[in-house]
Formats: C-alpha cells, structure tokens, sequence
C-alpha cells in the first residue's frame, strides 16, 4: 500500500530534538490527511471526539519553533513525528516579564470561514482588535457580497480549506473586482506550490491553522500597513 506523508512546513536550519508516536490502526485516508490538523475536523462519530487534538499538537509544536511530520499507510497505521529545536544553553530571565500587546486597528475585514464555530471565535478575536468584520461561512455568497461592495473591505481573510470554492479561488475573484485589496490565507496544511497559487490570486499572506490571537493580529497589520 502506498504511504502519505505530510511535512507541514520547512524546518529551519538547526539541531531538533525529535519524538514519534507510531500505532498500527487503521490509518488516515489520502483525502483526509491534509485536514487532521484542521479545528474541529474528526471522522469520529458525534460524541466520540471534537476534533481539537491534534490541532492544539500542532499550535502548541509551532508555538515553541518545531513542526510535525505524519506518515500514514491505510490499514497499517499512522507516524507523527514532533520536531522541537535543540537548546544548547537555554538562559531565562526569570525576573522580567515581557507581556506583548497585539496591534489594533480600525479597518473593515471581509472574513470567509465556513466552519461556525471557528468563524465565530476568530470574529470575536477581530473586533476585540477593533476591526469591523463582515463574516461569511458560504464562500459564493461572498463574492457576490463583495461584488457589489468592493470599495468597503480594506483586507479579505480567507480559510483555504472550504467547500464549492475554497479560500485561493474567492481570492482570484476578490482581485479581480478589486486589484488594490489586501488578502490573507490561512490553512491547516501547506500543499506543495501552495505559495505560489496564492501569489496569483494577490494573496500576499499565508498563515498556519490553528490561528493564534497575536500572531493574527501582526500578520494583519503587517499586511495593511504594507506599501503597495
């Protein structure tokens, strides 16, 4: 049988500390090994799991500078691989605390995330930041908003992993009616020449799922405050 594999995104150049977890189940289908990292994605019955574990593994991975690998063979079992840098000589200061304030603004966002409950969590996270959002969880209805309403959105954010049209598609779209529009990506796996597509729909952004609220914040910022 043929093994998947999947690299979330390049390491840096390093040392790395690495700890597998191997099992013999049933394994991970081709068509679902790119979203096991996605919130809230499980092929569990209802009841049986939210679909938030493996999600949080990766955030917390990330957050600490490593990344996980997954290699899965249908009906021979799954390997996930957790790369975590290797600190020679670790200094902490443990008499200061450095608290960082996420940048704020005031810009109207055009949010597509077809997921309810995400879509909920990461409007409540923009206008918490002071921005006004138009939230969409149907991605055509979205363009045909935006058709009509191009001149209000300052930047589009956009979940890449959704059905009917998915996030790099509504960006082609969105550029089309309005070239000058800031657009970010946001995904729970990078495929090969993922990069790439998103720069011919002007997608200048792309950031890893699960979305953490600082990091968010300064992409945001990042991309509005950008010379054009």
């Amino acid at each position: 049988d043929p093994q998947e594999h999947v690299d979330l995104e390049e390491s840096s150049p390093g040392a790395y500390i690495a700890l597998s977890v191997k099992d013999t189940g049933h394994g991970i289908a081709p068509g679902n090994l790119h979203r096991i990292f996605d919130p809230f994605f499980t092929t569990k019955e209802v009841g049986s799991g939210t679909g938030l574990g493996l999600s949080v593994v990766h955030g917390i991975v990330k957050t600490h500078g490593g990344q996980v690998n997954v290699q899965s063979t249908e009906g021979r079992g799954t390997t996930i691989q957790v790369l975590l840098p290797s600190l020679d000589h670790p200094e902490i200061d443990t008499t200061t605390e450095l608290t960082v304030t996420p940048p704020e603004g005031h810009e109207k966002i055009l949010l597509v995330e077809d997921e309810p409950v995400l879509a909920d969590i990461i409007q409540r996270i923009l206008t918490g930041l002071g921005y006004k959002v138009k939230l969409f969880t149907h991605s055509p209805h979205a363009i045909d908003y935006f058709n009509n309403h191009s001149k209000s959105f300052d930047l589009a954010l956009l979940d890449h992993n959704m059905p009917e049209i998915n996030g790099i598609q509504v960006g082609m779209q969105l550029h089309q009616k309005c070239p000058t529009l800031r657009m970010i990506l946001y995904t729970g796996f990078h495929r090969e020449g993922l990069r790439r597509q998103a720069s011919q729909a002007n997608i200048t952004k792309i950031i890893s799922k699960p979305l953490n609220r600082l990091e968010l914040a300064i992409a945001i910022r990042k991309v509005l405050d950008a010379k054009q």
